[in-house]
């Protein structure tokens, strides 16, 4: 009497499958993890250059000055709380919210602003599309503790935006170093 042979694994060949798929997995993990943070860098850069440009036209096209300020309260500074708004004078004594990012620009990053080595919490566009500044501005985006190549942010005083890629000197929970 010939015995019929079942097709399928056996229970070796299923464990080395899962062992192999297993070991690749954690090789690839890392790599994953990096190209993440990557993301997300520039895509929270990204939607902070819009903010950035957008204050600047409503400055130029509402003819007033339009301030964005980060809440000083917030760890993740210029990837934090941000508003868009009119600024107060005289002629328009009730400020008005143009844009506000209550919830941040990006989960997993964050940003430091710094006209000189004095932080900066805040930028005014003026009608003229220039900006209201002691010097040139500088703000830096990166991932929170990691070393992922983030962006630079350079504001002269007329108003003309220039981002490069920036690299952190270490990794930090807040700000970029």
């Amino acid at each position: 009497m010939q015995s019929k042979r079942l097709s399928g694994f056996t229970l070796i060949e299923v464990l080395v499958v899962m062992a192999l798929l297993g070991i690749v997995t954690a090789l690839a993990a890392p790599g994953f993890a990096s190209l993440v943070q990557s993301n997300r860098v520039q895509a929270a850069a990204g939607e902070l250059q819009r903010a950035l440009y957008y204050a600047r036209s409503e400055a130029m096209s509402r003819g007033v000055n339009v301030v964005v300020t980060t809440d000083p309260e917030d760890a993740n500074g210029w990837m934090g709380a941000l508003r868009i708004t009119t600024a107060k004078t005289v002629v328009l004594p009730n400020v008005e919210v143009l844009r506000q990012y209550s919830g941040g620009l990006g989960n997993g990053v964050n940003g430091t602003g710094a006209v000189g080595g004095t932080p900066l919490t805040s930028l005014t566009f003026q009608p003229n599309g220039s900006l209201k500044l002691s010097g040139e501005a500088t703000i830096r985006v990166c991932a929170t503790n990691a070393l992922t190549q983030g962006k630079q942010f350079t504001l002269n005083q007329g108003g003309v935006l220039t981002v490069i890629d920036y690299t952190p000197n270490r990794a930090s929970a807040v700000g970029c170093t």
